[in-house]
C-alpha cells in the first residue's frame, strides 16, 4: 500500500517506527536510530514482490486476510528483526528466535 500511495522508505520508517513509539509514549528511547535509543531494527527488502517466501505463515489474529493469501501482490518483505540489538526473527528461514523485551503498555 505504501508504494501505491507514493510512500517513500522514509515515510514508512516514520509510519512504522516514530509514530507507534510516540503513540505508546516511548519516543524518548524507541522509534529511531540514534544514540541512546534501543536497537530495535527491521531489515526490509523493498524490491521483493509476492509472498514473503514460499513457506509463509501468518502470525496474527486475522489469518487469511493478507494480500498474498488473497492472491494479490505484496511488495517488500521482512528479512530480519532485532529487538534491543538481539536477532529475534530470520525472514529468509521463517525462524523465530527466543523473544526478548516485554509487551508495550500504552502511556495514555
Amino acid at each position: 500500500d505504501a508504494v501505491r500511495r507514493n510512500g517513500t522508505p522514509a515515510d514508512m520508517a516514520k509510519w512504522w517506527s516514530e509514530n507507534p513509539a510516540q503513540l505508546a509514549g516511548l519516543e524518548k528511547y524507541k522509534g529511531k536510530i540514534d544514540v541512546g535509543y534501543q536497537a530495535d531494527l527491521c531489515w526490509w527488502d523493498t524490491d521483493h514482490v509476492g509472498a514473503p517466501n514460499d513457506y509463509s505463515r501468518e502470525y496474527h489474529r486475522w489469518q487469511g486476510t493478507t494480500y498474498f493469501a488473497d492472491n494479490e501482490e505484496m511488495v517488500g518483505r521482512v528479512l530480519g528483526t532485532w529487538v534491543k540489538g538481539q536477532h529475534v526473527y530470520d525472514g529468509l528461514q521463517d525462524h523465530h528466535y527466543t523473544p526478548v523485551g516485554s509487551l508495550l503498555k500504552c502511556a495514555m
